[in-house]
């Protein structure tokens, strides 16, 4: 669903919560082979903006860490990128310390399945 550049570590992360949410899904009480398809809706619209957003910015790393984005040095002297750069790589790495990102995840997707059951019994 998304792949990741190698550049901040990512892709093992985003393998790892999209196994757990997976897991959750597919063993929750409402789900039945009939119901996959808005299952897996829902798991798209929980993940997909925030797996995006990683991979973005494991694409933005690469370019940092190539010198083709963000602060770049211009003389030898001149130590102010070192520091501009830095704020850039720390940020870019915050992106990976969200605790709870997939437990938030995964009350999305939840909601999102209630939402979508519920739209199938009226319907039926």
């Amino acid at each position: 669903m998304h792949a990741m550049e190698t550049n901040v570590g990512a892709g093992a992360g985003q393998a790892i919560e999209d196994a757990y949410i997976l897991a959750r899904l597919f063993t929750h009480p409402s789900v039945t082979r009939a119901t996959i398809p808005q299952a897996l809706q829902a798991y798209n619209k929980s993940r997909l903006a925030f797996t995006m957003d990683v991979v973005r910015q494991t694409h933005y790393a690469g370019r940092l860490f190539e010198f083709n984005e963000g602060p770049k040095p211009f003389l030898p002297q001149d130590s102010t990128w070192q520091a501009e750069w830095g704020k850039e790589v720390s940020q870019m790495w915050d992106l990976q310390m969200h605790a709870g990102e997939a437990e938030k995840c995964w009350k999305e997707t939840e909601g999102y399945l209630r939402e979508n059951l519920a739209q199938l019994e009226i319907a039926a």
